[in-house]
């Protein structure tokens, strides 16, 4: 008997072992290098089927997956494409140093059945979805978010939901988590809006999250995020349908699609918009630039034109002004030789040629008025002399 209920034992183990390892291999999961993603296998036995889905078994014994609604039936589990999705992602965000965000890890879980609901519930926590788009990943964690440990949802007998805390078994009409929500409102809207970017694969991936505790108290243990930079999709907000695909829901058409040329074509023309406008800016102060330049230019040429000019009609001022000078002093020269020459025939008959004792003087150069000057000074120091002289008797 004992024996006979190991041999069960081991072999639903042994079942359950086969399992896994299939699982693995159809998310793409090597049992080896990725260990530490078995939890993820763990999530996708135990996933409920979407709405509307039912597994059943054909005569052969293959399970199959029927959708009520639409009648189709498929032998892939229907919660497999999001799992597979949440295996990739966690991959990215290990490639690029990341963590990958609750928000997204809950969403691949348990997708939000209706875009509405997300928008309700923004609604509810007052944040504008056209204006903070940004934030809406916390109405999609209020969503997904469970009831603390010791709460339970309960329904009135007015149709009204209240919680209650089975502990203190006391009634609250407020969501427990009203006031976190509130928190992390407040403080990513201090934070401001992170930049938009058409960077491909932003559109194809999670924007870059960065957790972080430092402006909050230690036991509050809160965990905000910080997106520094999301896809340009101006008024479209994307969320997940049940198969993992990212849906984009236009929040003033109420259209949705999954075409990202729809996405980001109006973002787009305003970035070309944008640019253009930039553009023709630094063209036009580039021309500025250049004129400022040109005409610096042909100022300082006109100041040297007219330095130059000046400095050439002070030279030819200076020239004329030594010429005349000269000229003068020539003329003076000559005069004085005249008058030398006078001065040595004085006593002689006239026709004689003048006296030699003048001829030095004549060709000395000095005018007569130098001359006479010394001349006169000699005079006077001589008659002092002698007048020195006659009083020292």
């Amino acid at each position: 008997m004992g024996e006979s209920s190991t041999t069960t034992t081991k072999s639903a183990k042994d079942r359950k072992l086969e399992q896994i390892l299939k699982v693995s291999t159809e998310l793409d999961l090597d049992p080896i290098h990725d260990v530490e993603l078995f939890w993820i296998v763990e999530e996708y036995l135990s996933a409920p089927l979407p709405a509307n889905w039912s597994k059943i078994k054909t005569p052969t014994g293959e399970e199959t997956y029927v959708n009520s609604t639409s009648k189709i039936t498929i032998r892939e589990n229907p919660v497999k494409p999001r799992f597979k999705k949440l295996v990739q992602l966690m991959r990215h965000c290990e490639s690029k140093k990341s963590v990958l965000d609750e928000v997204s890890v809950l969403e691949l879980w348990t997708p939000i059945a209706k875009v509405q609901d997300i928008l309700d519930m923004a609604r509810y926590l007052k944040i504008d979805a056209v204006a903070e788009p940004h934030l809406l990943w916390i109405a999609k964690l209020a969503i997904l978010e469970g009831l603390p440990e010791g709460w339970k949802e309960v329904r009135n007998e007015d149709g009204t939901t209240s919680y209650l805390n089975t502990l203190t078994n006391q009634k609250f009409s407020q969501h427990p988590l009203d006031d976190h929500f509130e928190g992390l409102i407040r403080v990513n809207r201090s934070r401001g809006v992170p930049q938009t970017s058409l960077r491909p694969d932003l559109y194809e991936w999670q924007p870059e999250i960065k957790f972080d505790e430092v402006e909050f108290k230690p036991e509050e243990k809160w965990l905000h995020r910080r997106v520094h930079r999301q896809p340009a999709s101006g008024k479209w907000i994307p969320y997940l349908d049940v198969l993992g695909e990212r849906i984009w829901y236009n929040l003033e058409t109420k259209k949705e699609t999954t075409d990202l040329y729809d996405i980001k074509i109006l973002p787009a023309a305003l970035c070309l918009q944008r640019s253009w406008r930039s553009y023709t800016v630094r063209r036009d102060m580039w021309r500025i630039h250049k004129a400022a330049l040109v005409i610096g230019k042909y100022v300082k040429q006109r100041r040297f034109r007219k330095f130059v000019k000046k400095l050439q009609a002070e030279r030819k001022l200076a020239t004329v002004t030594l010429q005349k000078y000269r000229l003068s002093m020539l003329k003076r020269v000559e005069a004085s030789k005249v008058a030398f020459e006078r001065l040595g025939s004085i006593g002689s008959r006239p026709g004689r040629k003048a006296k030699a004792n003048v001829s030095g003087i004549m060709s000395s150069g000095y005018s007569f008025r130098s001359v006479r000057r010394k001349v006169i000074h000699i005079q006077r120091a001589y008659r002092a002399y002698l007048e020195r002289k006659r009083v020292g008797r």
